[in-house]
């Protein structure tokens, strides 16, 4: 399913009078039905919602957002008779739990400018109604195409809006409607192709496996993520991932810290055709001051290009980003999109590894693990003898002959990741994540960076040989190109070594 991205929506559409009308109709129905659930809000939950918006944290989101996604699926019949009483004929034709999502974001807002202030931050609000709203779509099931449709022509018409840019509001809300709902149809519709291998291993296998190099690959990452293409294995219909870290404004990420989404560290797009571009813009929408909105633009993948889209959390599984949602916990009981889930992971981590950690390292661990075949256990998959990494299950056939020249040469010559002085050469901005950097016989560490690593990693440097570096943004150049691709050469490894050791 194609998502249509909100900078489309006011130009080079046509809308007529009469949509125009009816939308606008539909939208004051929902003001109107929004103040009075406002009025009459139980009063626990408007404690916790002032509570929330005054000091929030993560916590207090997930569990308001969990209240109001129950409220918005299970409306009262109440609120469904008032719904069809208002003469509205989208609200008639409308999924009522889409109806009901703009209702209770109208009735928080109240909240906010009545109870909390109409001049304070407004991130936590934006944060709960995103995340609410999203996990709503998430739960909720006999959604229509046709319910798709309506959403985006009131969005479309609240944005030509001009004489009433009050309207304007609604179109974030709207688009978070949208959103999470085309990303669960895309995932849902996805799993089901990918070919999956239970006579090699077992389904707990594959997720011990998955978990293991997880945490193999943080703790040997030595950079961050930054823009790139990788190709894909030949299970699904995916051909090639584009792969890229959390967008940043500024160099500072857009999200707030009790955000679910600042557990992310890295968005997966699955494309059916090549990628042109791993560019990715951040989109603001801005309707004079009436409603901003972010949003993120890729302009080398057309949506109907796109077909899975998955967001890589902190502890190695995928997430939806504009709530959160861990994907595997909303998919139907069927076992066979489990499996196909843990497949796509492996894949998806494995791509990660190769993204952040560096070739020589993987070239070390293969030297020292070969030898003890009983590190691997069972994560040599469907292999007796010791292992070959270009043979392992997850493993790519090939490595990209774009990249062989600078990889085989960064084999040869390892020092190469130290940095002489005076070398400079123009890159492409990205970010490098904290690391131990290897020094020169004889070389220590200033005792601040002693002291910085010991207190951020709970690791204390060699007296000799080893310095600490803090997370910086290294390069100057903007990346406009298709950018440089990731191997995925290194197939299933996972050890518990620490990168010190190494």
């Amino acid at each position: 399913m194609e998502v249509r991205g909100i900078e489309s929506f006011a130009e080079g559409q046509e809308i007529s009078e009469h949509d125009l009308k009816t939308a606008a109709f539909y939208l004051s129905l929902i003001e109107v039905i929004g103040s009075e659930t406002y009025r009459n809000m139980p009063k626990l939950l408007r404690i916790q919602l002032t509570g929330y918006l005054r000091h929030p944290e993560e916590k207090s989101l997930h569990h308001l957002s969990d209240q109001l996604a129950e409220m918005t699926l299970n409306p009262s019949e109440n609120e469904l008779a008032t719904l069809k009483l208002g003469g509205s004929s989208i609200a008639n034709k409308l999924h009522p739990s889409m109806s009901m999502a703009l209702i209770h974001c109208r009735a928080i807002d109240e909240i906010k400018k009545n109870t909390v202030g109409f001049k304070t931050s407004t991130a936590p609000i934006n944060t709960l109604m995103g995340v609410f709203e999203s996990e709503a779509m998430w739960r909720s099931a006999n959604i229509t195409e046709e319910d798709l449709n309506l959403v985006y022509l009131v969005a479309l018409a609240a944005a030509k809006q001009d004489e009433q840019p009050g309207i304007h509001w609604y179109i974030p809300k709207l688009m978070q409607l949208v959103q999470p709902l085309a990303n669960k149809q895309m995932f849902e519709s996805f799993l089901p192709t990918v070919k999956t291998n239970e006579a090699l291993y077992s389904l707990e296998e594959l997720e011990a496996a998955n978990d293991e190099l997880f945490a193999s690959m943080r703790s040997l990452q030595k950079y961050g993520v930054k823009p790139c293409v990788a190709p894909a294995l030949p299970q699904s219909t995916a051909k090639e991932w584009l792969v890229r870290g959390p967008i940043s404004d500024d160099r500072k990420t857009i999200y707030p810290p009790f955000h679910p989404a600042r557990n992310i560290i890295g968005t997966f797009h699955g494309s059916r055709n090549p990628i042109k571009s791993s560019e990715a813009q951040l989109v603001k929408y801005d309707s004079g001051g009436i409603a901003s909105v972010n949003m993120v633009a890729i302009p080398g993948l057309t949506g109907r290009d796109e077909v899975v889209r998955g967001d890589l959390g902190s502890d190695g599984h995928l997430y939806d980003t504009l709530g959160g949602q861990k994907m595997i916990d909303y998919l139907s009981a069927d076992a066979s999109l489990g499996f196909a889930y843990e497949q796509i992971r492996s894949e998806i981590i494995s791509i990660y590894y190769d993204a952040v950690v560096p070739v020589y390292i993987t070239e070390r661990l293969k030297n020292e693990i070969a030898p003890r075949n009983k590190v691997l256990g069972k994560l040599a998959i469907g292999l007796k003898k010791v292992p070959d990494f270009k043979r392992l299950a997850l493993a790519r056939q090939r490595l990209l002959e774009g990249n062989l020249t600078e990889i085989l040469g960064e084999l040869e010559s390892p020092d190469k990741d130290m940095v002489e002085p005076g070398d400079r050469r123009p890159l492409a901005k990205h970010d490098v994540v904290n690391h131990i950097r290897r020094l020169r016989p004889g070389w220590k560490a200033s005792p601040e960076a002693r002291e910085r690593c010991l207190a951020e990693t709970g690791i204390e440097l060699a007296e000799y040989g080893e310095t600490y570096v803090k997370k910086y943004t290294k390069g100057e150049l903007e990346a406009k190109t298709r950018s440089h691709k990731v191997s995925f050469a290194i197939g299933k490894i996972a050890t518990k070594r620490k990168s010190q050791n190494i």
